[in-house]
C-alpha cells in the first residue's frame, strides 16, 4: 500500500526510523487497531481506521515481532492522512510517549539505535565509537520509578498535593491504579521527574496525619471536673499524658472546667 507521508517526519526528520509493528490501542470506548509508520525514542507514528482520544492520555501496545508488547502511555500531538493507490484512506497520528516502562524503553533504544548503525555503516563504513554520540540525543527519563510505603489506603489527589504536582500527573504516569486510592502496602509507584526526594517526607506527613484520624476515631469524652489537671486525668485515666496532649491538641498542660477530652477507647476511669 502506497502512502502519502509527507507529514511523517515532521519535527523529526533525522531520528524516526521506519518500522511495521501491529499497534492496538486501549481507548475507552472501544480498542483500536492499527500499525506504526516510524518510531524513535519520544513518540511514533500510527496509521489506523479509527482516531484514537486526541484530549488527555491513552495507553497502547505495540507489538513486536517475538516479544511480549510495549505498553506505553501517550498523547497525541497532531493527525494526517495516508492515501493509498486504491483509494482508501487512513488516518495517521503522532503518538508522544508520556510514560513507558524502563525495560520497554531499553529494548527500544536497542533496536532504534541497531538500526541506526546498521544503516550508517552500510552507507559509509566507520568505527563504532563514531555512532555512538546518537546516545546523546536521548530524551530525559519522563518518570521516576520510586518506591513507597503507605499505611492505610491515600488518596491521590492528597499525594500530589503533598508533593506540589497535580493530581492527573500522578494518574496519568500510573495508569495501572485502581480508582483515585493508593492501596496500603509496599510498592513502587512513578512520580514526575525530580519529585522522588520529595516523597519520602510527603508520605510521612500523610501517615502521621492517617495515624492521628485513626487514633481519634477510636476515643470516647472524658468531661473535666472542677480543679482536675491533664496530669491529673492522665494518672486517673491511665492514658499517658503525652497521648492524652496529642488526641487533643493541648498545648500546655492546663485544661477548663467541662471540656471534653479525648480518651483511647479501652481506657476507665
Amino acid at each position: 500500500m502506497a502512502r502519502d507521508t509527507s507529514q511523517s517526519t515532521k519535527g523529526h526528520a533525522h531520528s524516526r526510523l521506519a518500522i511495521r509493528w501491529p499497534v492496538l490501542v486501549l481507548a475507552p470506548q472501544a480498542q483500536i487497531e492499527g500499525e506504526t509508520e516510524n518510531i524513535n525514542l519520544t513518540g511514533v507514528l500510527i496509521s489506523c481506521e479509527q482516531p484514537p482520544p486526541t484530549e488527555g492520555c491513552f495507553r497502547m501496545l505495540l507489538s513486536p515481532p517475538e516479544r511480549h508488547p510495549l505498553e506505553i502511555t501517550a498523547r497525541a500531538s497532531w493527525t494526517t492522512l495516508f492515501h493509498s493507490e486504491d483509494g482508501t484512506t487512513r488516518l495517521g497520528v503522532d503518538a508522544q510517549f508520556v510514560a513507558i516502562a524502563g525495560a520497554d524503553r531499553d529494548f527500544l533504544q536497542t533496536i532504534i539505535f541497531g538500526k541506526v548503525a546498521s544503516e550508517i555503516c552500510r552507507e559509509d563504513p566507520l568505527p563504532v565509537h563514531a555512532i555512538s554520540p546518537f546516545e546523546q540525543d536521548l530524551p530525559e527519563p519522563r518518570y521516576e520509578h520510586v518506591p513507597v510505603n503507605i499505611n492505610s489506603p491515600l488518596h491521590l489527589t492528597d499525594l500530589a498535593r503533598a508533593l506540589g504536582t497535580d493530581f492527573e500527573v500522578l494518574k496519568e504516569l500510573n495508569p495501572g491504579i485502581l480508582g483515585y486510592y493508593l492501596r496500603a502496602g509496599q510498592y513502587r509507584i512513578k512520580v514526575p521527574p525530580g519529585f522522588g526526594v520529595k516523597l519520602p517526607s510527603a508520605l510521612g506527613h500523610l501517615n502521621r496525619q492517617a495515624s492521628r484520624r485513626q487514633e481519634r476515631s477510636a476515643t470516647y469524652h472524658y468531661v473535666v471536673q472542677p480543679g482536675e489537671t491533664a496530669k491529673e486525668i492522665a494518672r486517673k485515666t491511665g492514658v499517658p499524658l503525652a497521648v492524652l496532649m496529642r488526641l487533643n491538641d493541648l498545648d500546655g498542660r492546663t485544661v477548663i472546667t467541662g471540656q471534653k477530652l479525648r480518651l483511647p477507647r479501652g481506657r476507665t476511669c
